[in-house]
């Protein structure tokens, strides 16, 4: 029976409309020979070299039928089991619309063909690759809810694992018009509805605790599209109030949280309001979109550090980490762009959207293996990794090989009679519904300029274009409608509006004349990056060695291991950092390419040359440059040196190291425990409890070795017990001491009690109280 509360709910919401801008289908969309169309084709020739037989075994196991072929390793064997089908259905569907490789749509069908026989054997509606899955839902129709961040019932994101299904459903059906994924889709969502239906208010936001992707946004969206008022019901008791609550209050209490755990919630807040008119829900999602993007993304158009958000007032992380920006993280804020934009458009959201596409996106994407890259680290001098073909099934691999069949959703958008020109993108566009036919013919951003040729004019109604003025263009943009200059300023929106009976032939042409500006980070930290119109600009680094660079099938192989070089060593700017911009000079016959001059500390042995970011593979760069005035560079370096040596000197020492409640890092060192819980505090993840919790530890190198745990040093009436293969190393037991700030407790390893290339470290409750909060563990060889 439906919740009485929500039934009300859509009542009155249904009253509070929404603005109504729509998205173009990706048939109407054409994406022309470009930097999009080469990305295009090297995603295809990616994605084809798959083998669908593998990508199915995990859900032929679960529907207890017998694989074809043996699954894939990597994520797709350690508990995401079925996790990358969804993302390929995906894939096939949106590329087949850019590219005629007719493997595309015969591999959609064929998978397709392969989930019907899955669901058919189950019987119930079900469908997916989760390991376990009877166990799993016997568990969740009897109510019995036991959640961790990442696991729920012991299950790894079962309901992540499943919306990779259900959104790939979604696409074949909406995108790719296939109905026998709409009716596996339909199957399967009420299967969801029965399966949760005895579930209590508490127990789904118990459930919820546990990562589950953007269930909400699937159900809202098949509401919107079927009006099944049970699935909009489905919605709203798939959102999560740990999260919406504060937004609606207008809270950032993002700090510490998996960053790409929390956005597809928000995407999900954003449909259903949009599916519902829920006016709450659509300033809790604007809220969202604000504070990400303005107070903790940098210049590339991504966030967080190792998955999490960092401190908004506190980017030092960002700087000092391999692991920056997660590439899923940026995949999903564009979704909620386009979401934000459906329902109120404004140059500010597609500013970012191109932004984010043209500097994280596309750079996340290798243009000759069609590798993608998982995290880009903004450390000076560091470097990223690219996936191969087989090895790699990271959740970055899974929303990549998504992007760009998706090229085509946002170059325009339509209100009636009006169209928007958000991207200016080599493209054509039919709009069928108006008798409107348009081509953009432009090599931006390598020429300042696009063209837009009406190829067939709608009768002899008027209607609007509406041209996006981007916020980086100078006084110099104009507007020239065959071949005569027109005066026209942008509306509250920021788009130019031309409203006339267009006619077969007319072109308009749009001058985007650039400049160099630079950008210091949101914190108000000394550090700049410097942009060319909306490119983000960076350093192509010849030194280092960059080990790893295409990824192997290694659990933790998405991460660039190379040494880091050192920060103090790092070119700083020298002199007034008001005049940054000033010192790029364009490089004669090297179009993009900039020469970066002034006083530059430590002198390079070489001219620093800048160049689009999107464009740099293969090497370490830098984006981020620290600026000093002359009188404070040698106190600033002399800190910087000696703050490095440290960490550097420990760096060399550490075996393993365990960021305790983050996902990855917990996965891969084999998280157990009885009575934990994690959080977050002072911008870490913990994890402490009641009882225990242990990892596993690489040890592959000769001891003699030191554990040290990094605590909270202000807790107290804490303690725990401290085990290495069960050999008792020392007690930790929680003394007051300074108020935020942490500390580290170091015990040596005794001989004997390592004798592997792994470890066991058990954290356990002592004398009946809470084991302190640990932040990070770290095997070391002594010194």
């Amino acid at each position: 029976m439906r919740n009485l509360a929500i039934a009300s709910a859509i009542v009155a919401l249904q009253a509070s409309p929404l603005l109504s801008t729509k998205l173009f289908h990706p048939s109407a969309v054409t994406i022309e020979p470009g930097p999009f169309l080469d990305s295009i084709e090297a995603d295809v020739d990616y994605v084809l070299a798959h083998d669908p037989d593998r990508l199915l075994a995990p859900f032929l196991i679960a529907a207890g039928l017998e694989p074809k072929a043996p699954k894939y390793g990597n994520w797709e064997s350690s508990g995401l089991d079925g996790h990358s089908a969804g993302h390929f259905l995906s894939a096939y569907a949106t590329l087949s619309l850019q590219n005629d490789n007719p493997l595309l749509a015969e591999r959609l069908d064929y998978m397709l063909d392969e989930l019907q026989r899955c669901q058919d054997a189950i019987g119930t509606g079900y469908v997916g690759g989760v390991p376990n899955s009877k166990k799993f839902i016997a568990e969740l129709e009897a109510g019995e809810i036991k959640a961790d961040r990442f696991s729920l019932n012991g299950a790894w994101v079962p309901w992540y694992n499943l919306h990779k299904t259900y959104a790939g459903l979604k696409d074949a059906w909406l995108v790719a018009g296939s109905e026998k994924a709409r009716d596996i889709l339909l199957r399967l969502a009420d299967w969801t509805y029965e399966a949760t239906s005895k579930l209590t208010e508490e127990q789904l936001q118990q459930m919820l605790y546990t990562e589950h992707g953007g269930m909400n946004e699937i159900f809202a969206e098949m509401y919107q599209k079927l009006g099944d008022e049970r699935y909009l019901e489905l919605a709203y008791r798939f959102t999560h109030h740990e999260l919406l609550d504060p937004l609606l209050e207008g809270e950032d209490k993002l700090t510490g949280f998996h960053a790409n755990t929390q956005i597809p919630k928000v995407i999900g807040f954003q449909r259903t309001a949009l599916a519902a008119k829920d006016q709450k829900l659509q300033q809790a999602s604007a809220f969202f979109w604000d504070t990400v993007v303005n107070q903790r993304s940098v210049s590339i158009g991504g966030n967080s550090v190792r998955e999490h958000f960092h401190p908004a007032d506190d980017f030092h992380s960002m700087l000092e980490s391999r692991e920056g920006p997660e590439t899923c993280n940026t995949h999903n804020m564009l979704r909620l762009t386009s979401l934000l934009f459906q329902a109120e458009p404004s140059v500010a959201l597609t500013d970012y959207y191109e932004r984010a596409l043209y500097n994280h996106i596309l750079s996340a994407q290798h243009p000759q293996t069609g590798g993608l890259v998982y995290f880009t680290p903004m450390r000076p001098r560091h470097y990223r990794v690219y996936s191969v073909p087989e090895n790699a099934f990271w959740c970055c691999v899974g929303s990549g090989i998504e992007n760009p069949g998706r090229y085509s959703e946002f170059v325009y958008a339509k209100q009636d009679t009006t169209l928007f020109v958000n991207l200016f993108l080599a493209s054509s566009l039919d709009w069928q519904e108006k008798g409107l036919k348009l081509t953009q013919t432009t090599d931006f951003p390598y020429s300042e300029s696009t063209r837009l040729t009406i190829d067939s004019a709608p009768g002899k109604k008027k209607f609007t274009l509406k041209v996006r003025r981007p916020s980086w263009t100078t006084e110099a943009f104009e507007l020239t409608l065959n071949g005569k200059s027109i005066k026209a300023s942008p509306d509250k929106s920021g788009y130019v509006s031309i409203t006339r009976k267009w006619k077969t032939g007319d072109t308009l042409d749009v001058s985007l004349p650039m400049q160099v500006r630079a950008e210091q980070l949101p914190d108000g930290s000394p550090y700049y990056s410097f942009l060319y119109g909306p490119l983000v600009l960076a350093q192509k680094v010849a030194e280092g060695d960059t080990p790893g660079l295409f990824a192997g099938s290694g659990r933790m192989e998405h991460i660039a291991p190379g040494a880091y070089l050192p920060l103090d060593q790092a070119p700083m700017l020298v002199g007034n950092a008001q005049a940054l911009a000033s010192r790029l000079h364009p490089i004669e016959g090297q179009p993009l390419h900039f020469q970066l001059t002034g006083d530059v500390r430590p002198q390079p042995d070489r001219p620093i040359v800048l160049e689009p970011f999107n464009r740099v593979h293969e090497s370490r760069y830098s984006i981020y440059w620290q600026s000093v005035d002359t009188a404070d560079y040698a106190a600033i370096q002399k800190r910087l040196a000696e703050k490095e040596a440290i960490e550097l000197a420990l760096a060399a020492r550490t075996v393993d190291s365990i960021a305790p409640g983050e996902q990855q890092s917990e996965v891969e060192h084999d998280y157990r425990g009885e009575g934990a819980r994690s959080g977050a505090e002072l911008g870490n993840r913990f994890r402490e409890a009641s009882k225990w919790f242990e990892y596993t530890l690489r040890t592959d190198s000769e001891g003699p070795f030191e554990i040290a745990l990094k605590v909270l040093a202000s807790e107290w009436n804490k303690a725990s017990t401290i085990s290495i293969n069960g050999h008792l190393v020392g007690e930790v037991r929680s003394q007051s001491g300074s108020p935020d700030s942490f500390s580290e407790v170091t015990f040596e390893i005794p001989a004997g009690a390592i004798n592997s290339d792994r470890a066991t470290i058990r954290i356990e409750s002592l004398d009946g109280r809470t084991t302190p909060k640990v932040f990070g563990i770290f095997l070391r060889r002594q010194e």
